[in-house]
């Protein structure tokens, strides 16, 4: 067992207005990038703004989406999650708040399995 996080990445459905999309999520942050995510929660003079929760979470594990503009393929940044459809957005942040749940749950498993092994 490795004592390092894999750069492993999981394709999620996300269920738009306009039909089925996905999403690329890394499968489970590294301490770098955890670290990195909580640090934006706070702007310049160290005061926390829970409105960046939400969104700072979703680009901290989205690497990829199928996404478009007019047909378009539209870059993954902070402007563009702003830009999304409410019910679009929430349906990206809903499934990755759900995939880091499920990744949390079996990183524990494994930890507390003598053999290493998630059940």
């Amino acid at each position: 067992m490795s004592l390092f996080v894999e750069a492993k990445v999981d394709r999620l459905p996300v269920e738009t207005v306009d039909g089925a999309q996905w999403i690329d999520v890394r499968h489970r942050l590294n301490a770098g990038e955890y670290e990195a995510m909580f640090e934006a929660w706070y702007d310049a003079e160290n005061r926390f703004h829970p409105s960046r929760v939400r969104r700072v979470k979703v680009l901290a594990y989205l690497v990829g989406w199928s996404l478009t503009d007019n047909g378009a393929p539209v870059p993954i940044t902070a402007d563009a999650l702003r830009a999304l459809e409410l019910p679009v957005f929430k349906a990206i942040a809903d499934a990755i708040e759900a995939h880091e749940e499920k990744s949390e749950a079996e990183a524990t498993a494994r930890k507390n399995d003598p053999a290493g092994v998630a059940a």
